[in-house]
């Protein structure tokens, strides 16, 4: 497990892809895979007219099919990993105070990838709570918490994956969802700014 603030379950982006031979043999890296990089989730803490502390933020892009060398004897193995950056800005309502710090619990953060005909979902969570701390005087805050898993395909998953990424139709999207409850040392009505980190893939 690395990588981010704590989630940073499989997904990876196209921005600028870059193929490079890895260290072992038969091992193929890629950055950005899924076109994720810099991408923001952008939600709501709790709304202003409820108590109920669980927030939705959702993120998509789309990717174009890409082409990859052979695999001997057709099968293989994906292994993604996609990561929140551990800053969040947090903008609270007019007339409310920033926290010194603020709580997330049960973070769950989601991958799609569909080319809409084939979709593939991975879901990771994180009981917490996982501390995030303001960072002087600023709306910003991070955590120490480190909670990144690798998602890994193979047999039939890795046969579905590699079709959606190099074959028909096309443009493919990719979508990240996080779920989490807040605690109430947020305002109602707060806005949370989490961001995405560049992914990382491995094909072997």
């Amino acid at each position: 497990m690395r990588g981010l603030l704590g989630l940073s379950a499989a997904v990876v982006g196209l921005l600028s892809l870059s193929g490079c031979g890895g260290a072992g043999a038969g091992l193929e890296s890629f950055t950005n895979l899924l076109n994720l990089d810099g991408g923001e989730l952008v939600g709501i803490s709790r709304a202003a007219d409820t108590s109920a502390p669980s927030a939705e933020q959702s993120f998509q892009r789309t990717f174009e099919d890409r082409r990859f060398g052979g695999r001997p004897g057709g099968g293989g193995r994906w292994q993604l990993a996609q990561g929140l950056g551990r800053v969040v800005r947090v903008e609270v309502p007019e007339g409310a105070s920033l926290p010194v710090s603020f709580s997330l619990s049960n973070l769950t953060l989601s991958l799609s990838i569909s080319d809409g005909e084939r979709e593939m979902e991975r879901t990771t969570t994180v009981a917490g709570p996982v501390l995030f701390t303001r960072t002087g005087e600023s709306n910003q805050y991070s955590t120490e918490t480190m909670l990144t898993p690798e998602t890994a395909f193979t047999e039939g998953s890795f046969e579905t994956l590699q079709a959606i990424l190099t074959t028909a139709p096309s443009p493919n999207m990719a979508t990240v969802t996080l779920r989490y409850d807040s605690s109430d040392t947020l305002p109602a009505g707060t806005l949370l700014r989490f961001g995405l980190e560049r992914g990382q893939a491995h094909r072997h």
